[in-house]
């Protein structure tokens, strides 16, 4: 039956709506961080950030890793460990994802914060430089010079045409 109780007839078209189906989402950023399998870093890693985050591996077991998605225009994730030791620590990483298809912008930088101070900011990408549409991926190692209890680690950004 369709509205006003008539049966449809062959060939009629009838739409039903329901609160039960949910419109289909698709991520306008998603990324992923991971760091490289010699790379001795302190354990384990937490972050966050704008959208949905996922920690795949906090370092205890496997390589770290950091995934996000947005649906949105963008935004900025964390990923960082705390130093048990003072040490010169050398860290490959990989960072790809995808941030939609205009005016796309990608950033990493490596920070290191002690205290209250962040005493290293560093972009390791091209910073202002527009990112490339359809995908991206970048690869490199950096070094962290920490002290105990020292917070270091990654930060990432991103947004399309639309931030």
């Amino acid at each position: 039956m369709v509205a006003g109780g008539h049966r449809p007839k062959h060939g009629d078209m009838t739409l039903c709506v329901s609160h039960w189906h949910q419109p289909l989402i698709v991520p306008l950023a998603t990324g992923v961080l991971q760091l490289g399998a010699g790379t001795n870093v302190d354990a384990p890693w937490a972050g966050g950030g704008t959208g949905t985050t996922n920690i795949a591996s906090d370092g205890t077991g496997a390589r770290p890793r950091f995934e996000y998605h947005v649906n949105g225009d963008g935004g900025v994730w964390v990923f960082s460990a705390t130093a048990g030791s003072a040490r010169r620590i050398a860290v490959d990483w990989c960072y790809s994802g995808f941030h939609a298809w205009f005016n796309v912008r990608v950033e990493l930088e490596r920070f290191i914060r002690r205290g209250d101070a962040e005493i290293l900011q560093q972009t390791l990408t091209e910073p202002g430089k527009p990112g490339p549409s359809g995908g991206f991926a970048y690869t490199g190692t950096t070094t962290f010079d920490v002290w105990p209890g020292d917070i270091y680690g990654f930060r990432m950004s991103g947004s399309d045409f639309g931030s």
